[in-house]
């Protein structure tokens, strides 16, 4: 409603008693009567605002999340699990719930029932059609032949998946034990269980002489389809799915994966600053994995098309190779999808800023790029600093607009006494942090606090040559006492050398408590601080470091977290861990043993921890337990993940075959660690009670999760 009189109660009155009202008005221009009727306008406007909601919820397009069931009753379309609003809405399923009973049993509807359900892309497959049998003269299937194309790579690639075209012989296994598909009665519901998430115009790395890689650390990162929505008939193909794009699709389908607004997309900056885009003419999809386990990659040498090329892509590695050679590092800028399990490390994705209540705190925008030219801008992290210092070092946001790589070697940063510095990547971008490229060494961020001083960074992905340290004290300044250390949706890349290096660091400052919301991070090590560690949402990686035996006098770079006092929830820890004070533990993964020193206080609730560790002694040291796995130390129960390595879309996910207890075994009946926020057991009871109402008679269905 709008309110284009924001004093009807005052403005109703007579005028005799405005002028009276005026007259008593005091030094700091209050009127005893104004103010009083602005206290009755505001409550009336609570009023309102609740008649429009209690209106609102009437109507299953416009209701709040926690009505939708109650609708939902109206028509009987309830779920068991009802969703959360930071995942996926019910109001979808509730809203088609007639729509989907008019078309019941068809393959289309079964389809868009498992997308609304999960918030996944779903395809669904009848897997009779591609039974190998005898045609039938009264139903023909032409594209159904029994000796399939063998030399047809495109063909081949897709068999064993969801768009498998190739017949089959009858398997009389139960689908819904996962083993057997191809039998008369048996529908698959694959599921792709990944988002995937845009980068825009980042800088690709440079690897040699040509050679780049999409991902702006310079691993390998399977590139994913960006949806070009439905097909008419309402199924879906590979083009409409988020999921990872296949050589031999790309290469057949080049346009439609290749350009703008496309799922990838190169351009190049010359020496003038000019972007150019490089055309799908000049690109060549193909192989450029290693060659016998080395470094060389394979060249698509001896195409029929590589003549005409100038750029070889391989989407399932990211790689970019340049085809004509030249001495000159071209800048790179790079378009793509990657795929991950939830908005955790930083991402072109929607995420909660942190706004600093302060109202003194003056704003820096960093570009590598020049902006419009109202807005002033430094081209560096360290020129902002000086910046800053040149100002006097007041309360200060260095806000990064864009997704490019800095490549510097930045300086000590000094946050004088009671003032906030935030260091961010605006909304839904991603910043990269490296150390020089003349600087090949590990390069250490010392940051150096006054009392009371803070340090916040968000939204931001540091490569694995840089370390973030909390100095003890400076020869010239003293001691430092930062007093909070908060790390929102950032991605501290964990080692991939096995040097068993740490992240994070932090050396005295007592009094600090380091917080890590929805965050990646290789090993933290907080030892010689009495400071507080709260992890929420977020994932530690000891990384490709393989650690030694257990021991509580071991060598100090075995574990993956040690500090004197921590607070974890919904977190997953690959590797050892040690603390002097666990207070809370809850909907959390320890990958390995956990050593506690003072027992006598804290609590660890429905989470894992290891008995054992990986060599098989040393049992873990906690507090003590409420419902947490395994119950006793010859139980099988053991999360299985469907990978432990950093960059791998499915990093830190649980596997399909995850065992019931670590899968629905937290206090809200999901899974155990970082992505319990993601309800995924949820959706996937609600997809199996809703499809019994909706799935023919005699038709048996199978859930596949194909990611």
């Amino acid at each position: 409603m709008s309110h284009k009189d924001k004093r009807r109660f005052y403005n109703l009155l007579p005028s005799i008693y405005h002028q009276q009202d005026i007259e008593q008005q005091t030094a700091n221009h209050h009127r005893p009567l104004q103010d009083l009727t602005d206290i009755l306008e505001e409550t009336l406007k609570t009023l309102e605002y609740d008649i429009e909601g209690l209106y609102e919820n009437w109507f299953i397009e416009t209701c709040n999340e926690w009505v939708a069931p109650y609708i939902g009753d109206l028509v009987n379309a309830t779920l068991l699990r009802p969703a959360k609003e930071t995942t996926i809405s019910s109001k979808a399923y509730i809203a088609n719930t007639i729509h989907y009973r008019k078309r019941k049993g068809t393959v289309a509807i079964l389809e868009k029932i498992a997308r609304d359900v999960t918030g996944w892309d779903a395809h669904v497959v009848e897997f009779f059609q591609l039974l190998s049998t005898t045609q039938n003269i009264n139903h023909i299937r032409p594209e159904n032949q029994c000796t399939p194309c063998i030399v047809d790579p495109e063909l081949m690639d897709r068999v064993g998946g969801a768009f498998d075209l190739i017949p089959h012989t009858l398997d009389v296994r139960s689908i819904k034990t996962g083993q057997g598909y191809y039998n008369v009665d048996n529908l698959g519901i694959f599921l792709w269980r990944l988002a995937a998430y845009p980068v825009k115009r980042a800088h690709a790395f440079w690897h040699e002489e040509g050679k780049y890689s999409f991902s702006s650390i310079g691993i390998d990162l399977p590139l994913f389809n960006n949806p070009l929505g439905q097909c008419n008939d309402g199924l879906l193909e590979e083009i409409n799915l988020s999921i990872p794009i296949r050589r031999e699709a790309a290469k057949k389908y080049l346009k439609q994966y290749y350009g703008e607004n496309r799922s990838i997309l190169l351009e190049t900056e010359d020496e003038t600053g000019v972007i150019k885009p490089i055309s799908a003419q000049q690109i060549i999809i193909c192989d450029l994995s290693d060659i016998n386990g080395t470094k060389n990659w394979n060249t698509p040498i001896g195409d029929s098309d590589c003549s005409s090329k100038k750029v070889a892509i391989d989407p399932l590695l990211g790689r970019i190779m340049f085809l004509e050679k030249t001495s000159i590092e071209r800048r790179v800028l790079v378009s793509y999808y990657y795929g991950f399990s939830a908005d955790m490390g930083g991402g072109f994705y929607q995420r909660n800023l942190f706004e600093s209540s302060l109202d003194d705190i003056k704003k820096y925008l960093i570009s590598t790029v020049a902006l419009c030219s109202t807005s002033k801008h430094v081209s560096s992290i360290g020129e902002a600093l000086d910046c800053w210092k040149c100002d006097g070092a007041p309360n200060a946001l260095f806000e990064i607009v864009d997704s490019g790589t800095y490549s510097e070697n930045i300086p000590k940063i000094d946050i004088p006494p009671g003032k906030t510095l935030i260091l961010r990547s605006t909304q839904q971008q991603r910043a990269t942090l490296s150390a020089a490229k003349q600087n090949p060494e590990i390069h250490t961020i010392k940051v150096f606090g006054g009392e009371g001083s803070c340090l916040i960074l968000d939204g931001l992905l540091l490569n694995q040559n840089l370390q973030l340290k909390i100095i003890k004290n400076d020869s010239k300044l003293g001691d430092s006492n930062l007093k909070h250390l908060a790390i929102h949706h950032c991605t501290l890349t964990p080692t991939m050398t096995g040097d068993g290096r740490n992240s994070l660091v932090v050396e005295g400052n007592d009094y600090l408590t380091v917080t890590l919301n929805k965050t990646i991070s290789g090993k933290i090590s907080m030892r010689d601080s009495l400071s507080q560690l709260i992890l929420k949402d977020s994932i530690i990686d000891r990384g490709q470091f393989i650690p030694k035996d257990f021991s509580v006098n071991s060598d100090l770079t075995t574990f993956t977290v040690q500090c004197f006092e921590a607070h974890i929830e919904n977190s997953t820890i690959f590797g050892k861990s040690c603390f002097d004070i666990l207070n809370f533990a809850s909907n959390t993964i320890f990958t390995d043993t956990v050593h506690v020193k003072r027992r006598q206080e804290g609590c660890v609730r429905f989470s894992y921890i290891p008995p054992r560790s990986e060599q098989g002694n040393s049992a873990s040291k906690m507090p003590r337990h409420y419902h947490c796995q395994p119950e006793n130390e010859n139980s099988s129960v053991i999360p299985c993940f469907t990978s432990e390595k950093y960059g791998s879309p499915g990093y830190a996910q649980l596997h399909r075959c995850s065992m019931k207890e670590i899968s629905e075994g937290a206090d809200n009946d999901s899974e155990l660690g970082a992505f319990n926020q993601t309800y995924q057991s949820h959706r996937l009871n609600n997809l199996r009670a809703t499809f019994a109402e909706y799935l023919p008679f005699g038709l048996r269905a199978g859930i596949i999760l194909v990611t």
